[in-house]
């Protein structure tokens, strides 16, 4: 189960990730990174288990 509260957190984590990525010319590496979270954050708040803050 995931809030919204956590999914901020669950994606800043992995934008801070990319940039360490870029930092080191990782391209692929951050593009990916970035690509995951979108999509298990697309599945979090699609999904029955998901739950707002309320």
């Amino acid at each position: 189960m995931m809030t919204y509260r956590e999914l901020y957190f669950y994606l800043f984590r992995a934008m801070e990730q990319a940039r360490q990525a870029l930092e080191q010319q990782n391209i692929g590496m951050a593009a990916n990174t970035l690509i995951d979270a979108q999509k298990a954050a697309e599945d979090a708040v699609l999904s029955d288990d998901f739950q707002t803050d309320n």
